[in-house]
């Protein structure tokens, strides 16, 4: 099966790059980038071959109940916003293939109930980004990314954690409504 779809996005990828586009240039999106804790994006084409994306995401914890005795209640936060640049390969009417570069920062504090209340943990994610949008309509897209970088964790003092890189890889669903 995956053989099968591997084929059918390169023959679509081969079939885009032989067709005429419009012109994208000030091209303007707003959607969501993921599916369980999406981020807010905002796509805009700097030329008819380069977008920017800006990312923007937040969680919040409040834990239910009393603190008991000797500990203190926080609140959970994790934010995170980040800049992507992509560009995108000729297209058909519908597909729009692209290859590029993001970087996401996150903060996240721990909810809960603590004697002593921990630091956030701050990190920084860089990625390669393979993707496509594919156009329901002349507005209206839904897309994959596939993405292979590196994520890396900040050291904090409370607890005390030093910093951590690490490869990372991941998939996630776009979609977005253009203007």
């Amino acid at each position: 099966m995956k053989k099968l779809l591997l084929t059918l996005w390169l023959m679509l990828a081969a079939f885009s790059l032989t067709n005429a586009q419009t012109s994208l240039k000030g091209t303007f999106g707003l959607g969501i980038d993921g599916v369980d804790s999406p981020n807010l994006s905002a796509k805009l084409f700097l030329s008819d071959k380069v977008a920017m994306e800006f990312m923007a995401g937040l969680n919040l914890y409040a834990p239910g109940g009393d603190e008991p005795v000797g500990y203190t209640k926080v609140t959970g936060i994790n934010y995170r916003c980040g800049l992507g640049f992509y560009y995108n390969f000729n297209h058909t009417e519908n597909l729009m293939p692209y290859l590029g570069l993001d970087a996401l920062f996150e903060s996240e504090k721990d909810g809960g109930f603590f004697v002593t209340e921990p630091d956030a943990k701050n990190r920084l994610k860089l990625n390669f980004v393979l993707g496509a949008e594919y156009f329901i309509s002349s507005h209206f897209s839904i897309g994959l990314k596939e993405k292979l970088g590196c994520k890396i964790d900040f050291s904090r003092d409370l607890p005390k954690e030093e910093t951590d890189f690490y490869l990372i890889t991941g998939a996630i669903i776009t979609a977005k409504y253009y203007f």
